[in-house]
């Protein structure tokens, strides 16, 4: 039988904790593109990676989280937003308008690549 590695358990101690603390927040799991090579399986072997507390939105092409995508305010909200072209916008307005968009509050779930067994 393979036992759990020593991240695997830090990694889900993790995550719970956090389902713990916040019961009420989704959890969202996030595949690696690496983890899923083609078509051809319906399922695929990943392993947990790190958990933690964040906010997202759906865009046209792609979900974005409010932290991890700060870089790139006027992109997010050109794909989350309509009747704006956000990049000559002031950057005081592309600020307040990125922190009021209606993201929803997390737990984010990463999904790595199988650890080699």
């Amino acid at each position: 039988m393979r036992k759990a590695s020593e991240t695997e358990k830090k990694n889900r101690e993790q995550l719970f904790k956090l389902m713990r603390e916040y019961p009420d927040l989704p959890v969202i799991p996030m595949v690696s593109y690496e983890v899923v090579a083609d078509d051809d399986c319906p399922y695929w072997k990943g392993s947990w990676g790190s958990a933690k507390l964040g906010a997202y939105i759906v865009g046209y092409m792609r979900i974005y989280f409010r932290e991890d995508d700060a870089d790139d305010m006027e992109d997010v909200l050109n794909h989350t937003t309509t009747g704006r072209d956000w990049y000559d916008a002031p950057e005081d307005e592309v600020t307040s308008a990125y922190q009021n968009l209606p993201w929803t509050e997390c737990i984010v779930a990463y999904i790595d690549l199988p650890e080699v067994e």
